[in-house]
This record gives C-alpha cells, sequence and structure tokens, in this order.
C-alpha cells in the first residue's frame, strides 16, 4: 500500500469512491466531491486547505491505495490544530471503504 496526493489522474477513482462509500458523511470532509462543480475545483480547494489559507489549518491529503492501484482509503494529516480540531479533530482524519475495513486487518495479520 501507498499515499498518494490527489490529482486529475484520479479523478475517475475518486468518484468511484464516493459511490462506494454511499451516502454516509464523507471521512476526511476535505475529499467530498459533492460539494464541487468539477474536480478542478476540489484540486484547487485541497491546495488552499494545503498551505492553511483561513479558515483551514496547513495540511497534507493523500489516498491510501492498495496493491492493485485502487483507492480504498483517504487521509488528511492537519500539521497544526485550533480550537475546535484541539478538542475534536485531532492531527489526523481519515477514511477507509466500509468493505475494506476488515480486509484491512486481515492482510496485517496475514504479513506477521
Amino acid at each position: 500500500m501507498r499515499l498518494v496526493k490527489p490529482s486529475l489522474e484520479w479523478k475517475q477513482q475518486h468518484e468511484n469512491f464516493m459511490v462506494k462509500w454511499g451516502s454516509d458523511r464523507m471521512v476526511p470532509s476535505s475529499m467530498d466531491l459533492s460539494v464541487f462543480d468539477t474536480y478542478e475545483e476540489f484540486l484547487f480547494a485541497l491546495d488552499l486547505r494545503a498551505k492553511g489559507k483561513h479558515p483551514w489549518v496547513p495540511s497534507s491529503h493523500y489516498f491510501l491505495i492498495d496493491g492493485k492501484d485502487q483507492i480504498i482509503g483517504m487521509v488528511d494529516i492537519r500539521h497544526e490544530l485550533n480550537e475546535f480540531l484541539r478538542n475534536i479533530g485531532g492531527h489526523i482524519g481519515y477514511g477507509i471503504l466500509p468493505s475494506e475495513r476488515n480486509l484491512l486487518v486481515k492482510r496485517s495479520f496475514n504479513k506477521m
């Protein structure tokens, strides 16, 4: 598995991930495409977040890619915290596709 930064290359897979995720609240919320008209808008907004443009704190955003080059999760790493994040969000926000959650645990134990 590896982490990769979101880019146009991953657009279709990201859209597929959203469908697989379903109607539950997207975690991390910064990866939710439903509030953007285009993927380019999403990437621009992610860049603003990465730079810590108000009201966001500086952060890094990644897709978790499995051995088959499929997005199975997403993560935000926050390099600073504001009051809200200190109390609720923390430094890391992540989401793993529900269909992959138990598989990740099994894969980890099988390598031991």
